[in-house]
């Protein structure tokens, strides 16, 4: 019996985290703002939290980046991070998640785009099972009802148990895409104008930019490196853009103006162009 409980409990966790793509940073905000400004929901058992839309701290308090992925992971990090007063979810091109280090709930500013969140975890008291009567109540009456309930509980646990197996491959697919776009991120900023070597081909990086006059050869899911390696082997291939935020974020180029050096981008990508034209 406990083991049904507690698939029951985890179905919506696992469908709010898994079901369908997932979305951007600016698709989330547009979930929670306007719509849920000033409002305070339960987004699991025991954690409510307020959203503030267009809302951020003042300078003068310390945020700091954080990989979450999506709004509630911003704010179990803040609630698992020790200091943390509350989170900010950014629309905004670059990191989403930021958590708030502060001993109270600071004074906030207007800023567009942004939503700070306040959170506070609620326990339950455990119920007496057995309260002060004359006779202690049965736990387990041996009635018809009870054993239908039951059999109507398992029966909804079979049906379930392959959506959550499931919900439970697509997060760890997930998880793995996510790695491959974390690794990207790590390039930044320790390889920037730097050179890395892939396949048969030496690269330079250029962090946060972008080459222009270009015309795309394909897209793929690769990672950063397997996008370098792919590149190397594609006589095709005369440069790679990889953009982190894009489903397919490796995107190898066709042409591009080679005698233009990468300008800054808008989105979060990076600019990797052989050392010796191809």
């Amino acid at each position: 019996m406990m083991n049904l409980q507690v698939l029951l409990a985890a179905l919506p966790l696992l469908a709010s985290l898994c079901n369908g793509q997932s979305p951007t940073a600016t698709e989330q905000y547009n979930q929670l703002c306007p719509s849920k400004d000033g409002q305070e929901v339960e987004t699991q058992p025991g954690l409510f939290v307020t959203y503030n839309c267009d809302k951020a701290t003042v300078t003068s308090v310390r945020a700091v980046a954080n990989s979450a992925a999506n709004v509630n992971d911003c704010v179990l990090a803040c609630e698992q991070s020790t200091g943390c007063a509350g989170s900010m979810w950014s629309a905004r091109p670059g990191s989403a998640c930021y958590l708030v280090q502060s001993t109270s709930q600071p004074d906030l500013r207007a800023k567009t785009q942004l939503v700070y969140m306040s959170y506070r975890r609620v326990v339950e008291e455990p119920q007496d099972q057995f309260p002060d009567d004359d006779e202690p109540v049965d736990q387990f009456p041996d009635d018809d009802a009870s054993e239908a309930n039951c059999a109507a509980q398992n029966a909804a646990c079979e049906r379930n148990s392959n959506v959550l197996e499931t919900s439970l491959n697509e997060c760890q697919a997930r998880e793995e895409e996510w790695g491959k776009k974390q690794h990207a991120l790590n390039q930044c900023p320790t390889n920037d104008n730097k050179r890395v070597t892939h396949g048969n081909l030496s690269y330079t990086v250029y962090c946060n930019k972008r080459n222009v006059g270009m015309t795309q050869l394909r897209l793929t899911t690769d990672g950063f490196d397997e996008c370098l390696a792919a590149c190397s082997a594609d006589s095709k291939c005369k440069a790679v853009h990889y953009v982190v935020n894009w489903p397919k974020p490796c995107k190898m180029l066709a042409t591009f103006s080679q005698n233009v050096k990468p300008v800054l981008s808008e989105t979060v990508q990076i600019a990797a162009v052989p050392v010796v034209p191809r």
